[in-house]
C-alpha cells in the first residue's frame, strides 16, 4: 500500500476525492489539526495505558 498527501484547498480537495473514488481508490481529508493531533500524540507516546475515564477529565479541566 502506498499513500500520497497533497494539500489543497477545499474546493480542489472534494474534486480530488470525487476523482479518486471514480478511479476505484480510497480517499480521505485530514485537516491541519487532524495532522498536528497526530503530531502531538507522536511526541507524548510514552507506552504506557491510560483509562479513558483519567484522559476525560484531563480533556474536562481545560
Amino acid at each position: 500500500m502506498a499513500v500520497t498527501v497533497i494539500q489543497t484547498d477545499s474546493k480542489t480537495n472534494k474534486l480530488l476525492i470525487e476523482f479518486a473514488k471514480k478511479m476505484g481508490l480510497s480517499a480521505k481529508s485530514f485537516s491541519d489539526e487532524d495532522f498536528l493531533f497526530g503530531k502531538i500524540l507522536k511526541t507524548e507516546k510514552t507506552g504506557k495505558n491510560v483509562s479513558r475515564e483519567t484522559i476525560m477529565k484531563k480533556l474536562n479541566s481545560k
